[in-house]
């Protein structure tokens, strides 16, 4: 049996000027919290963005929302 999925928008931007580094959809496992997903976006985006490079996570602002209330199984995600 699969997890039960959600699906996040976030938006992530720098706090010192509010400018956007990077929004897009997320699909993580429905019993994983939206601060643990919010950690793991920031951590994520310092290593791969050049627009956040030399930023700590406390130098990002994730707002997300939930797009979809379940997803079914990890490949509704990419749709």
């Amino acid at each position: 049996m699969e997890a039960s999925m959600l699906r996040y928008h976030y938006r992530a931007t720098r706090k010192s000027d509010g400018i956007e580094i990077k929004s897009g959809n997320i699909c993580v496992r429905a019993d994983e919290g939206m601060g643990v997903v919010a950690a793991n976006v920031k951590a994520a985006l310092i290593k791969r963005k050049q627009s956040a490079r030399g930023l700590t996570a406390d130098d990002i602002d994730i707002t997300m929302w939930v797009m979809k209330s379940s997803v079914n199984s990890p490949k509704e995600c990419f749709v």
